[in-house]
């Protein structure tokens, strides 16, 4: 009965999951990680020992919780045999993209957790005050005072690292300015040949016709046509489709904002 009582007390006194690192500091465990496991799966206690942590200790444990949130990395096993390894999302952003494709994953990363997420909508960048906000948690959610305080400074400098304070058609860091390709935006991604297209200007077409494909995709509201390099090559395939990757999330959010 005592064993009962005491596993009740722990459930009570759990606060639900979030990373308990914001994403800048998940992000330097996860190049740490890579260094160690130079690409290949590892077990757990290795990356935990590799983080600095003893095998056993709950912040080894919530490290691997953390980078997992915010999608970093999978794992596989279980016990003893459990591994970790890069996501496909973790690997994207070890790839160093451009800064555009990069905001955009950064942007994935932080809202990858459900409960950043979830507050993201509600509250998103101008929370209410703190203590309105721990109440919220506490109340409402069963977070302990402490755990409450903890998601409030780990969803503060997680937003602000993926700079979600800033419109998504900007993204500024160290006074640097990044653009998001726009929903309206018809123009090419910069690059050797990237030019501005006019849907209805047979002369565009005609002048990438010699050294591009396209490829076209009927909708039921109409085509899509998309024109790219002849001579693109795999990491220029992964490229674009990051890019597409981001076009459909933003298309998907302003409909759901309209």
């Amino acid at each position: 009965m005592a064993d009962e009582d005491d596993l009740k007390r722990k459930t009570i006194n759990r606060s639900p999951p979030f990373p308990f690192i914001a994403l800048d500091r998940a992000l330097q465990r996860m190049q740490e990680l890579i260094e160690y496991s130079k690409g290949h799966p590892v077990r757990v206690q290795s990356a935990v020992q590799a983080w600095g942590y003893n095998p056993k200790s709950s912040g080894g444990i919530q490290t691997v919780g953390a980078l997992k949130g915010f999608g970093l990395i999978d794992d596989s096993g279980s016990g003893d045999d459990r591994r970790v390894f890069l996501s496909e999302l973790g690997k994207r952003l070890s790839r160093n993209p451009p800064t555009d494709v990069k905001a955009g994953l950064l942007r994935e990363a932080a809202l990858n957790p459900k409960l950043i997420a979830e507050y993201w909508d509600v509250w998103g960048v101008n929370r209410p005050p703190d203590n309105d906000c721990r109440w919220e948690l506490v109340d409402a959610r069963g977070f302990t005072e402490d755990a409450a305080a903890k998601f409030l400074s780990v969803y503060d400098a997680t937003l602000a690292f993926a700079n979600l304070g800033h419109s998504l058609g900007e993204h500024s860091q160290n006074g640097a300015s990044e653009e998001v390709p726009s929903l309206n935006d018809t123009s090419l991604p910069e690059g050797p040949s990237a030019q501005n297209l006019d849907a209805s200007s047979d002369v565009n077409m005609e002048a990438l016709r010699s050294n591009s494909r396209r490829a076209v995709f009927p909708l039921s509201q109409g085509d899509v046509t998309l024109i790219f390099p002849a001579t693109l090559n795999a990491e220029g395939y992964e490229e674009l489709g990051d890019y597409l990757e981001i076009f459909l999330k933003r298309a998907r959010r302003s409909l759901r904002t309209d």
